[in-house]
């Protein structure tokens, strides 16, 4: 029903009064469906409420829910015969007319005519803990969750199977949690020496010969965990460097499950071995690799190699313990 009154081209809520654009399948105040006055619209989402109860998509859904691999993501689009897979995630923005801009975009819009009331930059999908999670960018028509309207830029985990819906066109997420998710966050790489002081760290010598080892080992590590249990590897993604009163903090997007790792037996192992080669007053490097030999025996115990893993990630996971076991650095914390 429309609303002379409000501009012939608005759609009127008769439940909550509330004045919607004419692209609008729901009011975007109560949600309540809208009568459009447009009859290929409402045949369009008629056969799309069909798509998502018919026998064929939940064989489908089945399918690739049993077959898709951990930390990867399925978007099943209302008028797309096929799902889109993507093996790895960083951030999934949908929206209508992507544009090359180096970002990992999906032009959702093409796939039914229902695409016309998407934004340009519609909604984005992102790695959570355990699975991932998504918010609306803005968009001029709305994202709604199962149901929910989104608060612009508030992030809300998401479920396997969860509907959402961009303006008027519907999205189902697929995907198998697992705690080898990344997730953006913020870690403060400083010196273990407590008494050593640098002042103005961002220069070219701490930055190749110290940040960039530890960078690197930390991400061949991440690559190893996702390999033990048979998953696809993946890089550490590095959004800013800042320098800090007391180090180095690094907004990244890695495995959360690094840094309890290290913690649990890298750290105990450096000060073990630091305090055993300064009682016996010998040079570290005559205990450095047999060290090194046990303490890659225990990592490797901890992440419970798969049988399919290849059989070079001993060798890979100990050169990356050896660089961070004469690394000056450690991370203290996380935000």
């Amino acid at each position: 029903m429309s609303n002379a009154a409000n501009g012939k081209d608005d759609l009127f809520c008769i439940y909550c009064q509330h004045t919607n654009s004419r692209q609008a399948a729901h009011c975007q105040h109560c949600g309540a469906r809208l009568v459009t006055q447009d009859p290929l619209v409402e045949k369009e989402l008629t056969k799309q409420d069909h798509t998502w109860t018919s026998g064929a998509y939940k064989a489908l859904f089945d399918k690739t829910n049993s077959t898709l691999a951990d930390g990867s993501l399925a978007l099943f689009i209302s008028g797309c015969a096929e799902p889109l897979i993507f093996p790895f995630v960083r951030n999934v923005i949908l929206g209508r007319d992507a544009a090359n801009t180096g970002e990992q975009m999906v032009d959702i819009s093409q796939f039914s005519p229902l695409g016309h009331s998407v934004s340009r930059r519609h909604a984005v999908i992102v790695p959570d803990a355990g699975g991932f999670a998504c918010s609306d960018l803005g968009s001029t028509n709305g994202t709604w969750l199962n149901g929910r309207l989104l608060e612009p830029g508030k992030t809300h985990p998401l479920q396997n199977g969860d509907q959402m819906r961009l303006g008027l066109l519907t999205v189902m997420v697929c995907f198998k949690a697992t705690c080898t998710a990344v997730k953006r966050m913020t870690i403060l790489v400083k010196t273990r020496n407590t008494l050593e002081h640098h002042s103005h760290l961002l220069r070219p010598p701490y930055l190749l010969l110290q940040l960039s080892p530890f960078l690197q080992a930390l991400n061949e590590l991440q690559e190893i965990m996702a390999l033990a249990k048979g998953q696809s590897a993946r890089d550490i993604f590095i959004y800013e460097i800042h320098e800090k009163v007391n180090g180095v903090a690094v907004n990244l997007e890695m495995n959360p499950q690094v840094v309890p790792l290290l913690r649990q037996h890298l750290s105990p192992w450096r000060d073990q071995y630091t305090e055993f080669t300064s009682r016996k007053r010998k040079h570290p490097t005559a205990f450095l690799e047999p060290a090194i030999a046990q303490l890659t025996d225990k990592v490797m115990a901890a992440l419970a190699v798969s049988k399919s893993a290849n059989p070079n990630l001993r060798e890979r996971l100990e050169a990356a313990l050896s660089i961070l076991a004469v690394s000056p650095l450690e991370i203290s914390r996380t935000e």
